[in-house]
């Protein structure tokens, strides 16, 4: 579906942000591990979280089907481990971009740990058992590969270790999943290089409320900074989530009067895309760093609103893990692509509150992937 939005159809409205979808895969997972019934409101209802829940499901059950991970990173890289756990074969597909993306730290482990692990014609077939020990593991490559396994570790028959052999990035979403761990009887503890995690744990059933997705709300925080004028609900502002940073990089920018800033992305990869546009509002030059990751998401992120925005009047190059963006006062309008991007999508809609001319934007159901109401919310 391609979307024609001209600037003046931007009204002022409520917009209740939708549930975390960090903390929506997390806590499905949880709860279903453990024993007994779970109650987890405010659920997420995007394409990811469904995923999620039907993949765990799956794997809890020990049923004979494939694991369709559609597009979510998530899901496969979290339910990858938890499925070597038992000694049943499970079969995990996805979208060929997913398939492609990536998943070199389990290649190692799996084979040191002498678990089956095959890719193959846009397969993945596992089969474990995983055996305890000790797991090195880079922390300069998604955090998504430790969340997988403090998942499962804490169910295998003996104690293990994470060793985090480089700094670790996007340590806020291993926050996250420590905290949620936590909620259901699960514990971690943190050593000076990674994690000491206990065998024979069990998860303990728990009910479970899901705060709203500050990766979501950044977009119409920003929109407010644009002249927007949307009032934003459902939010803790007290939340452990990375993503939060969104607010103290919004004052910063007012309290420099709006100044050109250098942000590091290291820990906040999905802020980039929006991030990127407000930088290109700001006076003077702006610098995205540290973002190389964002080359293996969805698309490659960095190409993807680099050559979108420029399409429209942009001044931004790309260099190997970032951004350079020169402010401007205007964007044009015309034709973009959402490279299949959610998070594109989702940017190229609220660049339209500083366009000159409508700007049509090609495949935007794209954003089922995460918030299936954003155009609704949007408009």
């Amino acid at each position: 579906m391609d979307l024609t939005i001209v600037c003046k159809q931007l009204k002022s409205k409520t917009v209740t942000i939708p549930p975390s979808k960090s903390l929506s895969h997390r806590a499905v997972i949880c709860a279903s591990l453990s024993k007994h019934a779970c109650k987890i409101n405010n659920l997420g209802d995007s394409v990811d979280i469904a995923a999620s829940t039907k993949g765990i499901n799956t794997i809890v059950k020990q049923k004979k089907e494939i694991i369709d991970c559609h597009e979510s990173g998530s899901t496969l890289r979290f339910l990858l481990p938890i499925a070597a756990v038992s000694g049943k074969e499970f079969e995990f597909t996805g979208s060929a971009r997913l398939m492609e993306r990536s998943l070199s730290v389990y290649d190692e482990i799996f084979a040191q740990k002498k678990v089956k692990f095959i890719k193959k014609n846009g397969k993945i077939t596992i089969k474990g058992p995983l055996e305890p020990g000790i797991f090195k593991i880079r922390g300069d490559i998604s955090s998504q590969f430790i969340t997988g396994l403090l998942f499962s570790l804490p169910l295998l028959n003996g104690d293990s270790e994470i060793i985090i052999t480089t700094k670790l990035e996007s340590r806020d979403y291993v926050i996250l999943t420590i905290d949620v761990l936590k909620k259901f009887g699960i514990k971690i503890t943190k050593t000076k290089n990674g994690f000491k995690i206990k065998g024979n744990q069990e998860y303990i059933s728990n009910n479970y409320t899901v705060e709203g997705d500050y990766s979501q709300a950044a977009f119409f925080l920003v929109a407010n900074y644009l002249g927007g004028k949307y009032k934003i609900t459902g939010m803790n502002e007290k939340s452990n989530q990375g993503d939060r940073a969104i607010v103290d990089i919004l004052k910063k920018v007012k309290n420099n009067h709006g100044k050109g800033i250098i942000v590091d992305a290291s820990n906040i990869p999905d802020l980039v895309p929006i991030l990127t546009l407000l930088m290109c509002f700001l006076n003077g030059k702006s610098k995205i760093i540290n973002a190389g990751r964002l080359r293996d998401k969805e698309s490659d992120r960095l190409d993807a609103i680099c050559t979108e925005l420029n399409k429209i009047g942009g001044k931004i190059t790309q260099t190997k893990d970032g951004l350079i963006i020169q402010g401007i006062s205007s964007l044009t309008g015309g034709i973009v692509e959402t490279w299949n991007d959610h998070r594109i999508a989702m940017t190229l809609g609220i660049a339209t509150l500083k366009c000159t001319k409508p700007l049509t934007i090609k495949n935007t159901e794209v954003v089922k992937k995460s918030y299936p109401n954003f155009w609704k919310d949007l408009l």
